[in-house]
């Protein structure tokens, strides 16, 4: 039964705090796979081999005086990847709301050590650290038998992302790619 708690078990507070993060993480992994797909679809005609791709341009055809006065056509192709904005969004800013019933207080022996010579330093990652355990509990009373669900509450602001160098460097490329010439046509 997806969305209904069932029983009462009890996580480690960094599982119940890391999996909202995590479900992030995974959203902005599957945004840049979505921006890798545009680009490769938008931006490069298709190949049957392995070759290198060519980029897909567009053509503009114009008139404008030639170097004798006379109108003249001319013809300017640009890559299309520098003509569409391409689709690369982050998350900006997140709010994640929920409450957590503290079910246990412990300690844990961490495996995690930084060096050799750190294990068996009592630091915040060494043996015997203290661990909460909990359980997911809701954030405001609910409705009489709704007892096994939970509320959690997410807000999220994301914008473009900014370029990355490789982005900036093909629209580097794609400026000197840009060729003007008189149109033979």
């Amino acid at each position: 039964m997806a969305g209904r708690l069932i029983g009462n078990r009890s996580f480690s507070l960094y599982q119940l705090i890391g999996a909202p993060l995590m479900a992030m993480v995974q959203g902005q992994a599957q945004a840049a796979q979505a921006t890798a797909e545009f680009i490769d679809r938008i931006g490069f005609l298709p190949s049957e081999d392995d070759a290198a791709r060519r980029l897909r341009m567009i053509a503009f055809h114009y008139t404008r005086p030639g170097p004798d006065g006379e109108p003249r056509r001319w013809r300017l192709d640009v890559p299309l990847l520098s003509l569409v904005p391409i689709p690369a969004i982050q998350i900006r800013e997140a709010d994640i709301e929920f409450a957590v019933r503290v079910s246990d207080v412990g300690s844990t022996a961490s495996r995690m050590s930084l060096s050799e010579e750190s294990r068996g330093e009592r630091d915040w990652l060494g043996p015997g650290r203290a661990e909460l355990r909990g359980t997911v509990a809701k954030l405001k009373p609910g409705r009489a038998g709704d007892h096994n669900n939970v509320q959690m509450h997410v807000k999220m602001k994301v914008e473009q992302a900014a370029l990355s160098e490789g982005i900036v460097e093909i629209g580097r490329v794609f400026k000197r790619a840009t060729d003007e010439r008189e149109d033979a046509e």
